[in-house]
């Protein structure tokens, strides 16, 4: 099935494709330095929910959920330029039933951009975006009875084309939700039927993510610490196992994400976790290929305010010999959104990657949605929806990229190498 859909994804984004020169980012001298951020269309409402994805020929994407001051539910809104930000396509409503948890998927390799979201009404969504054109929606997985669906995650798999998403299945049978992370993947025509691979309760904040040799991971906060369920061929998944954190301080995670990383063709893992009432950190764990075994934690906010450090995004391209970190960081004297390099045992320096915002006098706080994205080309972007209860907007910002670690390692786990990042401890 896969090289059958394969085929017919290559063959309909031939007859799609266009020819598409460099972007015109629109500001700047044409260094690849930062933009000013600038409004995404003319929005003026709540956001509660955003997702950002740029393509290799300099589209980007943004996909929202919120409410204007005449929407009477939460509705799910995107919109695409062409041109780095000077200009937008229409806005376009793309659901009215009161949706949430907006997420995109890019595969350069296909040409497709991926749009998922829930929505209360009609269940978990997906869409596809091809040559700037959103298709009608395919329902993934609905509510019914005393099951609802929620936060759906997605990874996409660029040799295959395979989009896996991994979503929340909350049953309200005994008055009180039990949460079931469930798992399906889309072929390119459709979806498969979804499975449990983590089980034993599941947990609240979940995971995913796809290599490019058609393996995928998935992890969930479950009883407050992070675990983990592989599958070699993405489909069929192997015993889901909690990571060997022994943390300092107390043992309690709140957040995980998971990245597949092109520079050393394995898995990184980070958490958020609390080091003590009114401080918390980001750890990173890192999958060895050769043994399934994760690495013990790593800190990544080292050097940072000690306060709290907090909804974590991890991104790595293969024009990036390291992994990007971001997250939103706290302490008595205000908010920002961070970023840093990794590689290895070696970090680069801490870069606010919200200042020009903050400038525009869009307050930086824990009701901000955002998402940091990196694109092919190695260049991070920055959307952010300034306030789920002010009716202000959304914002896309191109970055200048986080310094580089001061050394870095690069013949790691793939060629079974014996260098620092394939031995040692994270």
């Amino acid at each position: 099935m896969r090289s059958t859909t394969l085929r017919s994804m290559l063959i309909f984004s031939a007859l799609v494709a266009v020819i598409v020169c460099p972007p015109a980012w629109g500001y700047g001298d044409g260094s690849g330095r930062a933009g000013d951020p600038v409004p995404v269309t003319s929005y003026v409402g709540t956001v509660w929910g955003v997702a950002l994805g740029v393509e290799a020929d300099g589209r980007v994407h943004v996909l929202w959920t919120g409410q204007r001051p005449t929407d009477t539910e939460f509705t799910a809104f995107y919109a695409s330029s062409t041109d780095g930000g000077v200009t937008w396509g229409p806005l376009q409503i793309l659901d009215t039933g009161n949706a949430f948890d907006p997420q995109i998927a890019v595969d350069d390799s296909h040409q497709i951009v991926h749009l998922v979201y829930r929505s209360n009404f009609n269940g978990i969504m997906h869409r596809t975006v091809v040559d700037g054109v959103v298709s009608e929606p395919d329902v993934v997985d609905t509510s019914v009875g005393d099951t609802t669906v929620v936060w759906p995650k997605v990874a996409v798999d660029t040799e295959s084309g395979w989009l896996h998403a991994l979503w929340i299945r909350n049953d309200w049978g005994s008055g009180t939700a039990v949460p079931m992370s469930v798992v399906a993947s889309w072929d390119g025509l459709d979806w498969s039927t979804p499975v449990s691979p983590l089980r034993d309760g599941d947990g609240s904040w979940s995971a995913i993510a796809a290599g490019t040799d058609g393996s995928v991971t998935i992890a969930a906060v479950q009883n407050e610490l992070p675990k983990i369920a592989y599958s070699a061929d993405g489909i069929s998944f192997g015993a889901a196992a909690f990571l060997a954190t022994s943390y300092p301080g107390i043992e309690r995670d709140s957040w995980v994400i998971v990245e597949w990383a092109p520079f050393d063709n394995t898995y990184h893992v980070v958490t958020t976790h609390d080091i003590q009432p009114g401080s918390s950190e980001l750890y990173h764990f890192v999958r060895n290929p050769l043994t399934g075994a994760w690495s013990s934690p790593q800190s990544l906010t080292v050097g940072s305010t000690d306060g709290w450090s907090v909804r974590p995004g991890l991104a790595s391209v293969s024009a990036v010999p390291f992994l990007h970190i971001s997250w939103m960081e706290e302490d008595v004297s205000g908010r920002w959104l961070q970023a840093r390099s990794s590689a290895g045992d070696t970090l680069g320096e801490i870069h606010n990657i919200s200042d020009d915002i903050f400038n525009l006098g869009v307050d930086i706080n824990f009701n901000n949605r955002h998402q940091y994205f990196l694109a092919a080309d190695g260049v991070p972007h920055l959307v952010l929806g300034a306030s789920p209860y002010l009716d202000i907007g959304v914002f896309y910002q191109r970055l200048d990229p986080p310094p580089a670690p001061p050394q870095i390692f690069v013949d790691g786990f793939e060629s079974g190498g014996t260098s620092a990042w394939a031995v040692a401890t994270h």
